[in-house]
């Protein structure tokens, strides 16, 4: 059997045990020399010194294999700075998750890059992120003034209004095939029963809502799409899961336990795809997030009052 005494005192008891040992040394030697009482106070003396020197005071100790020691050294932010110019993509990531983790359309990144549908990427891939300088914007916003100067005086009013209602009608078509490039029109509904403890907050950094349930407890998709991310790859949301549902709209589920749908599924609308947890916060919650053409909306606005 093993036991713990304060190592402290155990040490002190040591200081005054070998000093003892060398007082009685030296008391002998004095009484055999017939020495005065002066020699006799000259121990006093020593006697005090060595013992003054067993109060020494110890340093406190830093139990570095402490639980609060390492939370706070394990807890990670999510990003919050300025979109840098280039990413280089790291295993497991996708576009979308790249995409996500920025606040970034995941189109406009495929744009910049060059990047087709379905979107692949490879381990080591450098990705353009933040969009164009704006000096080739600005040279040619410049060569159309100078050219829009240089036009004749003589054009007459007629050419000029045929012109002007012609781009009208373009702009209209053009605003009817945006809106029409969307799927059908979604539908949602919540992806768990709880309390909701976070409200949207974009100037905060909450860019989604937090809601409070039990542990273990079944995630839902709030609709219909096809997972495009599955892990626990993206700073700050532990075990997420992101489903696409249209071209302009994404939604992310994180700090699950456990995730029950892979990359690549098309799922329904209320199927279960993940089980509630904590992992990457400090709390048994669902973080839900919806983003419109890569920008996060308040997810409220979205789903139906309960």
């Amino acid at each position: 059997m093993i036991f713990y005494t304060d190592n402290k005192a155990f040490n002190k008891l040591n200081c005054y045990k070998s000093n003892y040992q060398s007082i009685s040394k030296i008391k002998g030697k004095l009484e055999r020399s017939d020495v005065s009482r002066s020699g006799f106070f000259l121990l006093l003396l020593l006697l005090l010194f060595f013992l003054s020197g067993c109060s020494t005071t110890y340093a406190p100790v830093e139990h570095r294999n402490s639980t609060s020691y390492n939370a706070n050294k394990s807890i990670k932010k999510k990003h919050t700075g300025k979109i840098p110019n280039y990413h280089r993509v790291k295993k497991g990531e996708t576009l979308y998750s790249i995409a996500w983790k920025y606040s970034q359309d995941y189109k406009s990144i495929a744009y910049r890059n060059k990047i087709k549908s379905p979107y692949r990427i490879f381990i080591g891939d450098k990705l353009r992120i933040a969009s164009f300088s704006t000096k080739s914007s600005k040279k040619s916003s410049t060569k159309k003034k100078k050219a829009k100067r240089s036009y004749s005086k003589n054009t007459s009013k007629k050419t000029y209004s045929k012109t002007k209602s012609s781009t009208r009608k373009t702009v209209k078509r053009n605003k009817k095939t945006v809106q029409s490039a969307g799927s059908k029109r979604l539908s949602w509904r919540w992806p768990v029963k709880g309390k909701v403890i976070q409200r949207y907050s974009p100037g905060s950094g909450k860019k989604g809502i937090d809601i409070s349930a039990a542990k273990g407890s079944l995630i839902k998709s709030a609709e219909a799409g096809k997972v495009v991310y599955s892990g626990q790859g993206l700073v700050g949301y532990g075990r997420l899961i992101i489903i696409k549902h249209n071209d302009a709209f994404l939604s992310a589920y994180a700090h699950n336990q456990s995730l029950l749908v892979n990359e690549g599924q098309v799922v329904k609308k209320g199927q279960n795809i993940a089980r509630l947890g904590r992992s990457g916060t400090d709390r048994y919650k669902l973080h839900f997030e919806i983003r419109k053409n890569g920008k996060p909306v308040n997810p409220v606005s979205y789903l139906p009052s309960k």
